[in-house]
Order: C-alpha cells, then structure tokens, then sequence
C-alpha cells in the first residue's frame, strides 16, 4: 500500500466539461481517520462524515457566478430521518461538485465545516474538503465518483460502504431500487413527477431553452404537445430515433437548466426531477387545437429537486424500463423484417424513391391566393421529378401500414386516458364488420361510418397520436372525425393544374363569371392554357409552333381530423379527391351550381359545425405520410377513401 495525497490541499488541476480519466482504488499507511456520527456532529466544528443521501438538488447557478448543490443527509444514528443534516456546496464549475446520482447514494467527506444557519446545523466546505460517492445498491460495485484522481480508501472505507448499503437496503425513504416509478403513460395534467428516460434527441431552441426527445418504453395517455422542429440543427441517435419515434416524447427544459442540459447527449439516460405535464397555452397567434394537449416542462429555478441527473445505464430503476425498451425494439425490428418480405397486400412501409431534385413545395402549397391569381403572374412551380414522386409514394401498392406497432397494451393505455376527456368522446370507435357494395367501377365497403375504405379492411386502426410520430413515408388506417376543412368556400375546392409542368393555380377570375351551356361537361370556351408551359416554350424559342396544353380542374381539399389523441391535417387531391367524393368529376365550380350543391351537402353532413345540433359522422381514412424534402416536415394524403353518405 502507498501514501498518496488525499485532496487535503487545494487542487491545481481545472475541470472542464469532459469527465477525469477512471479513479485507481488506493490506501494509505500511517493515517487514519475518525467518521462523526451525524447525531454528534455539532456546530462551529470540522468533521468527517459517512453518510446516505436522503435528498439533492441537483447543481444550480447561484445568484453569483458559482454553481451550488444542496444535499440533506442521514445515517443509521438518527432516530428521525428528517432531522437529517443539510449541506451546501459551491463551486466554479459543476464537474467538482460532489457527483450525486441518486437518493440512497453514499457520500464520505472529509473536512466537512459545520455552521450555524437560522439556528440549525449547516453543513459546507472546509478548508481542504474532499468528498467520494459511491452507488448505494446492494451487489453494486465499490467504485468511488471523485472530481480528483488522488485519494484514498482502503478496506475500513469499503467496509463502512457495505455497511450503509445493508442500511439503505432496509430503509424504505432511501431504497430508490423498490419505488414504483411514474412512467410517461402514468402522467397526467397537472402532475410533477421524476422521469427516467433514454435521450434519442435534442436541440437548443435558444438560449433560454433546450428540447429533449425522450421515451421510457411507454406512451403517454394525454395527447401531448410536439416541438415545431423546422429551424432546428437536432442532434440525435438516428438508428434508435428510427425504431422508436412513435414513442418519442418532447421535453421542454428552460432557464437555468439549459446548461446543464446540454452537457448530455443522444444515448444518455437522464432522470428528469420535478417535471411538469403542464396545460399546454399555445400563442395568440398559433392554431388552436380543437383538443387540449399537454407539454412536458422543466421550469427555471430547483424547488423540489427540480433539475437533470445522469443515470448509469444499469441504474436499478431502469430494470422494468429498459425490458420495456427491449421490447419495443424486438417488436420493431421484427415488423420491419416481416413487412421487406411481404407483397403488395401486407402490411409495411412504403418503399421510397429518391429523386435528384433537392426542393418542392408542399400539397397544401400548391394554390397561390387570390390576389396572385388575379393578377395572372404570380404562379407556383412545382419540379416535375417531385410531383411524381408524391404520385408514386401514393399509388405505390395497396400496402397500408398499422403504424409504429403499438402495442395493444399502449393502443389500450390511450384509449383508457382518452375516456376521461369530456364533451365529446375522443375513443376511437371499435371496428365493426363490413358490407360490400358496388359504386362506379371499384368494389366498396360500407360501413356506418361517414367514409368507408376501398380495400385494406385487414389492418387495424392507429391512431393519430401514433401517426403523427411515425417515420415517413407510411401508410396507415384511421378512424377520426373532421373537426375543419379548407378553403371554406365550396367553389374553390377545384383548381387548375397543367399536368405536363405541374403548375396548379386557382380558377381565375375570367372563368368564374361564364355559364355552363352544357350540364356536366366543360364549355368550350372554358379551356385555359398554361402560362408556365407557354413561357418556357418562349423561352426555347418555340412559340408559334408548340401547342401549349391546356390545364385540368382536379380537386385540393384540407381537412384537420381528431380522432381524441391528437389533431392531423390531411390533403385530398386529384384521383384521390375524386374517389374520396364518389367520382363526382372536378369541374369549374363556379359554374356548375349542381356540383356545388353536392360538395356543399357533403361538407356540411362531415362537419356540422359547433352550433350545430347533429354530431359529426366517424370518418374511416387510408391515410400516407410523406415529405417532399429529406429533412422537411412530415405532409399527409388520403387514398383509397369514399364517402359512404348522400347528398341532401
């Protein structure tokens, strides 16, 4: 055994961020040292201590420039736990606090000063003070946690470790390892609660805020809010972020947590103290939701222990958490092999092609406003390659997707937490059993639901809260109700759209005002060439001998569809609008008052309004995910969806 030096002087070696190199379990010869029993310690005295922790505030910026780190602790010759002895410690830099991890660690200091504070006890530095750490698990190794590499501990320290672990293992207010942990699918509004997590995610939103993307191997119960990630440079762990995204939840961690926030990293499991499930407020100028949502906060200050903590991976309260994860994993994996060897007719993702065009604009982009329109110059472009592309992401198979294999257990979970929302309910309907039936030239199903699918009646329901998290592209089958659709105006629900260019405008204003001499066909003055395809043809040089097409009405319809977990905003264009109202033809709407009369009639039985008396009609939906950039937000389709009702 040899003499080292034990941090009794001040240490001239600074800390940064990174941990220090692994400690070397030493002893010493010739020295020794006297523990102080917690129940003798008294004040204006310097001690040496062997204790549990039976509190901690994880560290915190002071109102200076120090960090600070509050920690109460006990030891067996305490008859009240809750005359426990309180400490506080400063320092310039987190990494030479004492590194606490968890209730129930056991910490040794030496050179512990004890003064008086409101006439308690008080616990601080000394002069020299040295502190190690040790996990307070039965079985766990003796390994100390030190912001210095010298000190010393021979087998009279291990001794008292086990020791107080035997004590920890008895004592219920510090066995952390036989607590029943609040999972994310336990939350509810309102509550504050300690969550144990995995990071998959995250980002600095400012400088006044950090987001993690989490998960514990659940999903919560309460429709819960997602950060808006457009802008956002996320840091991530991309093979994990693939396979669990449908379990990802958003923490928003602010103020004066966001330093200590971003000293983690993707992969890192993290306790989460004193979260909040807070209502969520959305701005003033924001879209309401038609449901309230919920979001996952840590708030500025450290009451009540508020703040974040590493976790060692085999941390015993990630046991039942880290099965959990395992199985969703498992479950995954095992989905994701089985959809690459099945058909057309399975169940699976749907298969991507790249293309070379690196930007478009979405679906629900495609339309300039009025203004643009009637000037007749203003015009969106969408590139060839991407418009097809969408096609084909749409039209590719008849495969249609469950969603991110949720479980039962969790589809279950959901259900149960949407059954005590009130007003209207927010279950998604059991599935019921269908009938066929022949309209135009497909085969279709009705069912007593607004809309019926045209195939696919095999796979089960996913919910829009699964639907929003899932990787794109997928396709899934919903069950929801319209709670709002776009434009509000009937006669703009078609548009002109050239499909040799893909160029789509709103009808123009020369259109709208000529009359139909033929009901159910286009007049044939009502043609309308390309502007885009003319210029271009300009531009070659080949004007006066290229016949400019003429551009097509077809459909482009937004409808918002709540289904009690969540709100989902879907596109309906072209064929798929077409089908979706039983074949009736796009046309100028303007003119065809008739045709207008049936959309209107449609809409107003799908979404009755809220003074109406009539409750909305349960929509059945085959639904596609997509984007039309790699790193852009997921858009959503509908297809292979008819409407199951009648005009009035």
């Amino acid at each position: 055994m040899s003499r080292i030096n034990d941090g009794a002087g001040p240490s001239t070696r600074r800390h940064g961020n990174n941990r220090p190199p692994p400690k070397t379990r030493t002893g010493v010869t010739g020295r020794t040292y006297g523990y102080t029993k917690l129940c003798d310690v008294k004040v204006r005295t310097t001690v040496n201590v062997y204790a549990a922790v039976k509190f901690f505030k994880p560290p915190f910026r002071s109102r200076g420039t120090d960090y600070c780190m509050v920690v109460r602790l006990v030891d067996p010759s305490l008859d009240n736990l809750d005359d426990g002895l309180k400490c506080l410690f400063f320092a310039k830099e987190q990494s030479i606090l004492p590194q606490i991890h968890s209730v129930g660690d056991i910490i040794r200091i030496h050179r512990l000063k004890v003064d008086n504070f409101r006439d308690e006890p008080q616990g601080n530095k000394g002069p020299g003070f040295s502190c190690l750490v040790f996990d307070g698990r039965p079985g766990a190794t003796v390994d100390p946690r030190s912001d210095s590499q010298n000190f010393t501990f021979g087998p009279e320290d291990e001794e008292k470790v086990l020791e107080l672990r035997d004590w920890v293992a008895l004592t219920p207010e510090l066995n952390v390892s036989n607590c029943e942990l609040t999972t994310l699918a336990d939350a509810e509004e309102g509550q504050y609660f300690d969550l144990f997590c995995q990071i998959v995610s995250m980002a600095k939103v400012d400088a006044t805020c950090v987001l993690f993307q989490v998960w514990d191997g659940t999903i919560p119960t309460e429709p819960f809010r997602k950060a808006d990630l457009e802008g956002l440079t996320l840091d991530r762990k991309a093979d994990l972020a693939q396979k669990v995204k449908g379990h990802l939840v958003d923490v928003f961690i602010f103020d004066d947590h966001v330093p200590t926030a971003l000293r983690f990293k993707p992969g890192d499991f993290v306790r989460i103290c004193n979260l909040h499930v807070a209502k969520y407020k959305p701005p003033d100028d924001a879209v309401r939701p038609s449901g309230q949502l919920v979001e996952f906060v840590v708030h500025k200050g450290t009451s009540f222990g508020r703040g974040l903590t590493p976790l060692s991976s085999d941390h015993p309260n990630l046991m039942d958490m880290k099965n959990a994860m395992k199985q969703v994993i498992e479950s995954s994996t095992t989905a994701e092999e089985a959809t690459s060897e099945q058909d057309d007719d399975a169940c699976g993702p749907v298969k991507r092609k790249k293309t070379g065009e690196s930007s478009a604009e979405s679906v629900g982009s495609l339309v300039e406003g009025d203004s643009n329109v009637q000037q007749g110059t203003s015009m969106v472009f969408v590139g060839d390659s991407n418009m097809e592309e969408i096609d084909k992401i749409v039209q590719q198979g008849d495969s249609i997707v469950q969603g991110n294999n949720v479980s039962k257990e969790r589809d279950s979970n959901l259900q149960k937490g949407n059954s005590k929302k009130k007003g209207k309910s927010s279950t998604v309907p059991e599935e019921g059993s269908f009938a066929s039936s022949s309209n135009s030239t497909n085969r279709r199903c009705l069912l007593e639901t607004g809309t019926v699918l045209t195939g696919h009646h095999h796979i089960k329901v996913t919910p829009i809260h699964a639907v929003l998290t899932h990787s794109t592209p997928f396709k899934f089958r919903l069950k929801a109700q319209l709670v709002d659709y776009s434009p509000r105006d009937i006669t703009e629900f078609c548009n002109l759209f050239c499909y040799t260019c893909n160029y789509c405008i709103k009808i123009p204003p020369s259109l709208k005002q000529k009359v139909c001499h033929k009901e159910g066909s286009e007049p044939s003055d009502s043609s309308f060439p390309c502007l885009q395809c003319k210029r271009r043809q300009s531009s070659d040089g080949n004007a006066e001998s290229a016949v400019v097409p003429n551009m097509k009405y077809i459909y482009i319809v937004k409808l918002t569809l709540d289904d009690g977990t969540g709100l989902l905003e879907v596109h309906m264009w072209k064929e798929h609008a077409e089908v979706f109202f039983k074949d009736l033809p796009p046309c100028n709407l303007y003119q065809h008052q008739e045709d207008r009369q049936v959309l209107s009639d449609y809409m107003q039985q799908l979404c009755p309004g809220a003074g109406s008396q009539t409750a909305a009609p349960w929509l059945e939906c085959c639904i596609m995910s997509y984007t039309v950039k790699d790193s852009g937000p997921a858009l959503y389709q509908i297809f292979d969806t008819t409407l199951a009702l009648e005009a009035a």
